[in-house]
C-alpha cells in the first residue's frame, strides 16, 4: 500500500513528461483540469484513509488517474491535481 503512492505518481510524472512536446488539442481545457482535480482528491482521499476505506478506494484512484493520463496527458490542465489535494486537504482541516 505505502509504494503504490509513489509508483503511481512516479508513472504519471514520467507519462507527463514524455508527452510535454505533443502536438493537437485533445486533452485540453478546462474540463480537463477538474478532471485531474478529481484524481487529485480521489489518491489523496485513498491516501489520507490509509488501511481502512482507502483500499477500497484506490482502485477507482488508479483507474482515474491511468484516464486522465491516457485522455488528457498535458503540463498545464495535470496542475488540477495538486489543486485536487489542496481542496482536499482544506476540506479536511
Amino acid at each position: 500500500m505505502i509504494l503504490v503512492f509513489p509508483v503511481a505518481l512516479a508513472v504519471a510524472v514520467a507519462v507527463l513528461w514524455r508527452s510535454r512536446d505533443r502536438a493537437g488539442r485533445e486533452g485540453r481545457g478546462c474540463r480537463w483540469f477538474w478532471g485531474w482535480s478529481l484524481v487529485g482528491i480521489a489518491l489523496g482521499f485513498s491516501f489520507l484513509t490509509g488501511l481502512s476505506i482507502g483500499l477500497l478506494i484506490l482502485p477507482l484512484a488508479l483507474v482515474l488517474l491511468g484516464l486522465a493520463l491516457y485522455l488528457s496527458p498535458r503540463w498545464p490542465e495535470s496542475l488540477g491535481f495538486v489543486e485536487g489535494v489542496g481542496l482536499l486537504l482544506l476540506v479536511v482541516a
